[in-house]
């Protein structure tokens, strides 16, 4: 059975919730009708993921999931997004979406804090933290979904693989995705990942440069906000780890021979990364024979791994 699953990588602009709606809902619609069953967003990809966000985080169901509701048809769409609750909590979470409506809900259960030891940044100041790891029945496919720090545990690829994920859904709000790190999971896990990351420019949060420029290069736009450049590196990958699609890469000139550019004014070839659709099939009924079969899952000694309440 073959199984049509979309990544949508897109451009994220913190400050215009409502232009980034549109482009979603534009770019959603174009793989569905392209024949994609699953279609896979990146993480917060309406509000954008920064301090002070939450403040537009939307109930689910609300209107945004009403919306990407009517345009479903026959597929499902995974819209991750800021959830509000009655009780004032706030969520990073991912809304599973079909034409009837929101037929399932995950929320992001790792929470990033920087490694400086200053405390500069904590989600914890914005967002709750989720305390399931699930797999939904989305008809033909079991897929389980990481959100942003999710996707950096290990351990979250196995026990989703292990409650029965034919596919992770990895929904990403970052500068740049460890795609080898995504890869092995997939490999040693015998599980396809659909990899979905934005492009454009993420606010720094909080706005400290002076520790910020240590990770990568930032610049200052007209609105006093510091900023870094996402390079997108959407992908998809089969169980066995292979890239089975990439996010194309944009050059500027293709007629400049690469060799007569000098080395020093070179710019990142993933700077140029663009608004994408990325799709594969996956042969749903062969992955699962895998797993049920392949030495990776099933020669695990339980009997000698730490006690999961440890």
């Amino acid at each position: 059975m073959a199984y049509p699953i979309s990544v949508i990588q897109l451009d994220i602009d913190y400050a215009q919730p409502v232009i980034n709606r549109e482009a979603a809902l534009s770019l959603t619609a174009q793989a569905i009708a392209r024949g994609a069953k699953l279609v896979v967003l990146p993480e917060a990809c309406v509000t954008d993921y920064f301090c002070g966000a939450e403040a537009l985080a939307e109930k689910i169901p609300g209107p945004l999931t009403d919306s990407f509701s009517k345009i479903a048809g026959a597929a499902t769409i995974a819209l991750p997004l800021l959830e509000k609750l009655d009780d004032g909590r706030c969520f990073s979470s991912c809304a599973l979406i079909q034409a009837n409506g929101v037929c399932g809900v995950a929320r992001k259960t790792h929470l990033y804090h920087d490694p400086s030891g200053l405390d500069l940044f904590k989600d914890t100041e914005m967002i709750n933290a989720g305390n399931e790891l699930s797999v939904f029945d989305v008809g033909e496919i079991r897929v389980g979904i990481a959100l942003g720090f999710d996707a950096d545990f290990p351990e979250v690829f196995r026990t989703l693989v292990l409650k029965g994920a034919d596919a992770v859904l990895v929904a990403l709000n970052c500068i740049e995705p460890d795609i080898e790190f995504l890869r092995a999971m997939a490999r040693r896990n015998r599980v396809a990942i659909a990899l979905a990351n934005r492009i454009g420019f993420k606010r720094i949060y909080p706005a400290a440069p002076e520790f910020s420029a240590t990770v990568s290069p930032i610049l200052q736009d007209k609105r006093g906000e510091f900023l870094v450049r996402c390079k997108g590196g959407s992908a998809l990958i089969g169980p066995d780890g292979s890239l089975g699609a990439l996010a194309d890469i944009q050059t500027r000139d293709e007629d400049v021979a690469a060799a007569a550019i000098p080395d020093r004014v070179k710019i990142p070839r993933g700077h140029f990364q663009e608004e994408d659709i990325l799709t594969m099939s996956f042969v749903v009924d062969e992955h699962r024979i895998q797993r049920l079969t392949h030495p990776f899952v099933t020669a695990r000694r339980m009997d000698l791994y730490l006690d999961e309440k440890r």
